[in-house]
């Protein structure tokens, strides 16, 4: 393990210097006209998701995986709208391709006494967490793209053994900057998959993944749809709904 992490860090130290070269070494896999790419993954880490009907999902872009603590987690976006996004599809450079990283979190004394916190009041028990990172590479130089324009989707595999009927999953997103909580809702109904979408890859944002009773989140869920049909964005519900829950369970 120790050297899994050593090896983390130093990935970590090279992608933010802009100036990583890619190894030799690539495991391929071909879905029709589409290659999917599993970057410089640790040879003893698969980033495949696996669903309740045993289909394998591969990420629809280059990834390096480094933080194996969360299950797995791939882009399942279509690698056109990230090529659109980061700006590869008009790029003149042969080497052009779109790219991320699955880095480990940067944590702090106030960024986990903060989630700390925030778990002791949803009773949420945490799984993991990872940061993301995503980059056009031309011209053997990472360029970090750190919003896009869409929506963009991923999906975590949880672990076959601890997936269980009777939990149900919200990831946390903190902004590195301000600690400032963003909660994103699964948005699939596999009970071995969790399922979101954002445009923010500032890097060292920390996105975490947790668990609680089935039904723990059933008012949360309420009060989304019952925002929705205001019109209101789909974040800012969930984020203002988050906040009733946690008020509600304070008093």
């Amino acid at each position: 393990m120790s050297k899994i992490k050593g090896m983390m860090k130093a990935a970590v130290a090279l992608v933010l210097a802009g100036s990583m070269m890619i190894g030799n070494s690539v495991n391929a896999f071909a879905d029709d006209q589409n290659a999917y790419y599993d970057g410089n993954t640790p040879s003893n880490i698969r980033n495949v998701v696996v669903g309740a009907d045993g289909v394998e999902i591969h990420s629809s872009i280059r990834t390096t995986f480094l933080t194996p603590e969360i299950g797995t987690l791939c882009p399942i976006t279509p690698y056109m709208d990230f090529d659109r996004e980061t700006g590869k599809d008009k790029s003149t450079y042969a080497d052009a391709r779109t790219e991320m990283y699955m880095l480990p979190a940067e944590t702090s004394t106030l960024r986990m006494d903060t989630l700390t916190k925030l778990e002791k009041e949803m009773k949420l028990t945490r799984l993991g967490y990872t940061s993301m990172y995503l980059f056009l590479y031309e011209d053997q130089y990472y360029i970090p793209i750190p919003t896009t324009q869409k929506l963009m989707q991923f999906r975590i595999g949880i672990d076959r053994s601890i997936v269980n009927k009777d939990k149900e999953y919200i990831l946390i997103e903190m902004k590195y900057e301000n600690n400032e909580v963003n909660y994103y809702m699964d948005i699939d109904d596999d009970n071995y998959t969790v399922t979101f979408a954002t445009n923010d890859f500032t890097g060292y944002n920390m996105y975490v993944l947790e668990c609680a009773p089935r039904g723990s989140f059933a008012t949360l869920e309420a009060e989304i749809n019952q925002g929705l049909k205001k019109g209101v964005t789909k974040q800012t519900v969930i984020n203002e709904a988050v906040a009733d829950l946690l008020k509600a369970q304070q008093q």
